[in-house]
Formats: structure tokens, C-alpha cells, sequence
């Protein structure tokens, strides 16, 4: 029996979906479970086998620790996002357990076919690696690894030399090869939590407590547990202005 939580707070939206699920049971049993905010439903998914969770964005948006709160109980839960504010889809695309997002117009279409995917795609069954490998080069004969969890940025520091700021305050001098080829190593070892947001600059985007706008048009961000600003590159400033919080 596969158990899907549903997130939303609209019972004719809770009717719509619940119905949409029908065609669903033809080929996988399950169970659907809805509350009407990420509080309520936190025991269940805490203390029940949860394959898939279904998340309406307006949570996200005003309980900003949403996705957080359900990356701490676990990783490895795969959300659908459900919502209608589609200019969000960039920004959550680069959360590693947020797989897909379905605009409510377009439920009776895309829904059952998406929770068939995420569940049969056993990509979504393992978590994002836990250790990130610089790609060798001249400087180093094989490749050097840190742990994602405990990176929280990452920058280039002087030529084919980077600074790994780790949580405990310590940072790691790393040589490897070129900016691009590090961040192409990111995207070829599956690794979605590392994000550059600058031609120089890395960082882990389950670390990112603030975003602000600045008043010529600039982004910055805070990471959690830092009071370092770190300013976000123009080519890269839409997707993290998403993240902003007055």
C-alpha cells in the first residue's frame, strides 16, 4: 500500500484531487491522507511509511520551511508541487525532493500520470549522494570529495583553488580544474543542493536562509549560520530572487 499525503487547505481542491486519484488505484494501491497544513500532517509523516507527498505552494510561500521541515524527517520523500503560482517552478526545481509541479488547471491531466512516474522511477528511491567529488586535474591525481551536508559554499579563490566553507566554521582548500568543469561535475554526479550563483561561487541551497533585493535590481543571500552576504551574479540573479523575503 503506497501512502500519499496531501498538503492544501481547500476542500473543493482536496475533493478535485482525491477525485483526479481515482484512475490511480486501477494499477497501485494507496492511501491518500489530507491535512490541511504542513503542521497537521507533521506526526503522520514522522511516524508513518510515506512514498509521496502531494504540496500545495501556498504553503510553501507562507510557512517558507515547508520543504525543509519535510527534508528533515527525510530526504528521501519525493514531493509533487500543486499549485497555480507557476513563476515558482524555476526556483523549486533545484530542490532535490521536489520532482515535479502541476499546475492546478492542469490536474486531471498531468497528476496521476506524474505520481506514477515519481513512484515507478527508481531514481527517486536513493537520496542525493552524500559526498561531492572535485574533478582531478593537473594538480591533483585523483578526484578530492566533500561532504554536501557539511558544505555550506563554495568559492574560487584564486586560480583552479577553491575555499570549501564548511559548517563548522572551518574552511578546506581544494585544487581542481576550472569553474565550469566543477559545476558540470555537479550536474554528472546527480547533485542538485550545490547551485553556482556566480562565475566564481557555489552554494548549498538547503543552507539559504535569506534573499534580499537590493534596490538596483541586485540579489544577495544569507546562508544559515553565517553572517557572510553573498551577492548572486546577474546571469544567475532569477532564479535565487524567487528566495526573496521582505
Amino acid at each position: 500500500m503506497i501512502n500519499i499525503v496531501l498538503i492544501e487547505d481547500d476542500e473543493k481542491d482536496i475533493q478535485k484531487i482525491s477525485d483526479t486519484l481515482i484512475p490511480l488505484g486501477e494499477f497501485l494501491s494507496y492511501d491518500l491522507h489530507s491535512f490541511s497544513s504542513i503542521e497537521l500532517g507533521k506526526d503522520y509523516i514522522v511516524h508513518s511509511n510515506v512514498q509521496l507527498i502531494l504540496l500545495d505552494l501556498e504553503f510553501t510561500l507562507l510557512r517558507k520551511t515547508s520543504i525543509d521541515l519535510i527534508d528533515q524527517i527525510d530526504p528521501a520523500i519525493p514531493i509533487i508541487i500543486v499549485s497555480n503560482l507557476t513563476h515558482y517552478q524555476r526556483q523549486l526545481s533545484l530542490r532535490a525532493n521536489v520532482v515535479s509541479f502541476i499546475p492546478k488547471v492542469k490536474i486531471d491531466r498531468l497528476l496521476v500520470r506524474s505520481i506514477a512516474e515519481v513512484l515507478c522511477d527508481k531514481n527517486h528511491e536513493r537520496p542525493e549522494p552524500a559526498d561531492f567529488f572535485f574533478p582531478a586535474n593537473s594538480f591533483s591525481e585523483i578526484p578530492e570529495a566533500v561532504s554536501i551536508a557539511d558544505t555550506r559554499w563554495i568559492v574560487l579563490s584564486s586560480f583552479r583553488e577553491y575555499s570549501v566553507h564548511l559548517t563548522s566554521g572551518i574552511t578546506k582548500t581544494i585544487k581542481s580544474s576550472t569553474f565550469r568543469d566543477v559545476v558540470q561535475a555537479l550536474k554528472d554526479q546527480g547533485i542538485s543542493s550545490l547551485q553556482p550563483i556566480s562565475r566564481n561561487q557555489i552554494v548549498n541551497t538547503k543552507y539559504i536562509g535569506k534573499v534580499y533585493l537590493e534596490d538596483n535590481s541586485r540579489v544577495s543571500l544569507r546562508l544559515v549560520g553565517s553572517d557572510t552576504y553573498l551577492h548572486v551574479g546577474k546571469n544567475y540573479a532569477e532564479t535565487f530572487r524567487e528566495w526573496y523575503i521582505e
